[in-house]
């Protein structure tokens, strides 16, 4: 069995951290006969990736299907291309599920979960049912909608529910961070402070703020300067 690095902008960023901070990565592959934990890099890890295994059907479903079809387009205004089907969702749901579980089967208690953009928006809080004293970041690498758009979602209290298990909500850009204060409030009507982005829910305080993503610039710099 063999393994590639996906060549994604969110995974080039990410492994640079992950080799340096160390730690366990979840994510899922297609196939039936992963193993449970592989070390990355293979000939000296510097971190273990823990993988979780979907079934075609949930990957039509979950990937394609819910996160694709229904929550890009919407977070990029063409609502014309959503397709919101109950099949769709239910993989979603199920999907956000296995996470959690493969979270659970993690031996030591993690300082930091960290978790990455719009397909585990229902992954906080079902982290934070399990253990409620988890630090747990999110954020959305795409744009987040305004709340008019964002209302057109039938699972948009859902969503936002799930998002508000963490302890802060990360977006690219301030436009973003305000559309989500705004969304909280309209759609759970739960205090915002737009002012210090924070939301008062279930007894704790999410702060929510712009963190644009960027690279090692001086590792590239220096590596298209050596010959």
């Amino acid at each position: 069995l063999s393994y590639e690095k996906n060549t994604g902008g969110l995974v080039s960023v990410l492994d640079e951290i992950m080799r340096t901070a160390g730690g366990t990565w979840i994510a899922w592959g297609e196939k039936d006969n992963l193993p449970q934990q592989v070390g990355v890099p293979p000939d000296s890890p510097r971190y273990s990736l823990r993988l979780v295994s979907l079934t075609d059907t949930e990957v039509q479903n979950y990937y394609h299907g819910f996160s694709n079809r229904v929550l890009w387009p919407l977070c990029h205004y063409f609502l014309d291309r959503c397709h919101f089907r109950s099949d769709y969702w239910k993989s979603y749901v199920g999907v956000n599920e296995k996470f959690s579980r493969a979270f659970k089967n993690i031996p030591q208690d993690p300082d930091l979960i960290w978790i990455h953009d719009f397909h585990l928006t229902l992954l906080p809080a079902r982290l934070r049912t399990q253990r409620s004293s988890l630090s747990i970041g999110f954020f959305w690498h795409i744009p987040f909608p305004a709340s008019p758009v964002f209302r057109v979602l039938p699972w948009r209290e859902e969503i936002l529910r799930g998002l508000l298990g963490s302890d802060l909500i990360g977006f690219h850009l301030p436009l973003h961070a305000q559309n989500f204060l705004d969304c909280v409030k309209d759609v759970i009507g739960v205090p915002v402070d737009r002012a210090t982005g924070s939301i008062r829910y279930d007894g704790r305080t999410i702060r929510v703020g712009a963190f644009p993503v960027g690279i090692d610039f001086r590792r590239w710099h220096d590596l298209a300067s050596d010959p």
